[in-house]
């Protein structure tokens, strides 16, 4: 009797088993399908562009642990950025590199420098015009001068966080339409570096988690998207103004600031989808 009960509680138990088995699977697979129809659902929607921006700009630069002064200088700008839109949000990829030179009064050789910066961003739409999201940016800018010893080497690296806006609008001025954009990033926390320290050495530079009262960044820009030819409907040009600045502080009241302007004299914007 206790065997044949053995047998008929197996027997329940495999039963429960594979009809949960089955129930899992069905679940799964219902799940995998109505993600598929999603995504595709998504992707028939969105549109992507990428972006090809050539500038020229000026930068201002001061590091207070090298000196009081504050340096000028000229750079030539390269972004390429991709933009995707869906219906209900932009996931915007930017990636800048600044070259150029900065002019110091009587140095005995030429100080080289480059401000890059690469960021993701995701902005929610709110209405047709106005985005806002967050957006994570790495940046790396540094200056080479071979004239100063331990000091031919500056640089300032890290990785900000905060909330980011677009603003968008097309025109219509007589027979012809344009957009208009703007952006603008304001990181509120940073994880960076910054060298050479005070005593000139790399051995203690300045690091670490930094907010708004020691780490102040504002990367904006503003632009104007001329309306698609007839000839190449799916390219379009662009120009417009962008100012990005920074300012760290350094402790011992000393600080870093850094401020460039870059001028888009000459962009093109592709639709590949």
């Amino acid at each position: 009797m206790i065997k044949y009960k053995k047998q008929v509680l197996i027997f329940i138990l495999l039963l429960f088993s594979n009809y949960a088995h089955a129930q899992y699977f069905n679940f799964i697979e219902k799940w995998n399908k109505k993600r598929i129809e999603k995504r595709d659902n998504m992707y028939a929607k969105e549109h992507v562009y990428t972006q090809k921006l050539f500038g020229i700009g000026a930068q201002f630069y001061q590091n207070q642990n090298f000196s009081q002064n504050q340096y000028a200088g000229v750079f030539f700008a390269m972004d390429n950025s991709r933009l995707t839109d869906r219906p209900k949000y932009y996931r915007i990829i930017d990636n800048n590199i600044k070259f150029g030179g900065l002019l110091i009064a009587e140095s005995i050789s030429p100080t080289f420098s480059t401000n890059t910066r690469l960021a993701y961003a995701r902005l929610q739409k709110k209405g047709s015009d106005f985005a806002i999201g967050g957006q994570i940016a790495t940046n790396l800018n540094g200056r080479l001068n071979t004239g100063y010893q331990n000091n031919a080497v500056s640089f300032d690296a890290n990785v900000d966080l905060g909330p980011r806006i677009r603003y968008g609008k097309t025109l219509k001025v007589l027979y012809s339409t344009f957009d208009i954009d703007y952006h603008l990033a304001v990181p509120i926390v940073s994880f960076g570096a910054y060298g050479p320290a005070y005593s000139t050495s790399f051995a203690n530079n300045t690091s670490g988690v930094f907010f708004p009262n020691k780490y102040q960044r504002i990367q904006s820009g503003f632009f104007v998207t001329l309306g698609a030819k007839k000839r190449f409907p799916d390219q379009r040009f662009k120009f417009g103004y962008q100012w990005d600045y920074l300012h760290q502080d350094l402790g011992n009241n000393l600080g870093v600031y850094n401020a460039t302007h870059t001028l888009s004299f000459s962009g093109k914007i592709t639709k590949i989808k």
